[in-house]
């Protein structure tokens, strides 16, 4: 399992919190670490369920699989922080309704990677997603 998904499976209530902080302690000395906004293990609440990321992140995965509005599901494919090629196929395996869409040279905020960094927050957008979403809304707004 990897580190985020052990993180977040922990805030889901699916695993231990020593097996969360055991996987941070295991990793933390590589180079990447750093990098990847892992929390420390003092910030790794007692009680998930009473976090933001909990009100904010977490949803139930049988939800997707019910939405049958217009859903347009965009990844970067620079992205450090997520397995855009596995997001993307599981948004297809659980709503094959939903569109998806893989953003070249994108990173997690729709961000020129090469331009701007992996890492980077602040700007400009690439032109293939604000292209790509002006279509999709106009086709949505025309039916």
């Amino acid at each position: 399992m990897g580190i985020w998904k052990t993180v977040n499976s922990y805030f889901l209530g699916k695993v231990p919190k020593e097996q969360v902080i055991d996987t941070l302690n295991a990793n933390r000395e590589k180079t990447w670490f750093v990098r990847a906004e892992l929390p420390e293990e003092s910030d790794i609440p007692d009680h998930p369920e009473d976090t933001k990321w909990f009100r904010e992140m977490s949803f139930k995965e049988d939800y997707i699989e019910t939405l049958r509005i217009p859903t347009l599901i965009l990844n970067g494919d620079a992205d450090p922080w997520v397995d855009s090629s596995g997001s993307i196929k599981y948004w297809q395996r659980k709503n094959p309704v939903a569109e998806t869409l893989l953003i070249r040279d994108a990173n997690h905020y729709m961000l020129s990677g090469s331009r701007y960094g992996r890492y980077a927050e602040d700007g400009e957008a690439v032109r293939e997603y604000t292209e790509s979403l002006k279509k999709w809304i106009s086709i949505q707004c025309a039916s």
